[in-house]
């Protein structure tokens, strides 16, 4: 009986202990967020600037592969990717990743909120528009392109005459 007894109250202690564990890793990670190194990234920006909390983009426990939880969030404050497009054309913006030609799953595709953010559209593309939180660039690609000034193809198919 004493045994069992034992037992009950270490299993208690056990359990406490990892919740009191799993509440200090959390804080710890509020404190990073919102204090620490990655303060300078969206999600700092958001809990600094704007008094919103974790909960506020992260609604659920889990977070899904596509993120489309996150999505909603961010639709919630700042509209849909068209109203988001219609903002950019009416604010001047030449470009705007949110009409752009490819079908841009989630907000979180250029929008990063623990990392740097990157303008996505730069895998292909060289587009100068600045993101905060974040790049424009994509990193390997280099600054100077006028290196590429003469890189003409040594024919074109007008250049070509039949022999024929």
């Amino acid at each position: 009986m004493k045994n069992k007894i034992k037992l009950v109250a270490l299993s208690i202690l056990l359990a406490f202990g990892s919740v009191q564990a799993q509440s200090m890793d959390e804080n710890a990670n509020k404190q990073e967020y919102v204090q620490g190194q990655k303060s300078t990234y969206l999600a700092g920006y958001h809990q600094n600037k704007m008094g919103v909390n974790c909960s506020t983009c992260h609604p659920t426990d889990k977070v899904t592969d596509s993120e489309r939880e996150i999505d909603v969030s961010c639709q919630s404050c700042h509209g849909s990717y068209r109203s988001l497009g219609e903002k950019d054309t009416q604010r001047g913006k030449p470009i705007s990743a949110h009409k752009g030609h490819l079908s841009i799953s989630s907000c979180t595709t250029c929008h990063q909120g623990h990392q740097e953010s990157f303008a996505y559209c730069n895998n292909c593309h060289i587009f100068d528009m600045p993101m905060k939180f974040g790049r424009q660039k994509i990193p390997y690609l280099p600054e100077d392109l006028g290196q590429y000034d003469n890189a003409a193809p040594a024919f074109t198919e007008g250049s070509v005459q039949s022999k024929y």
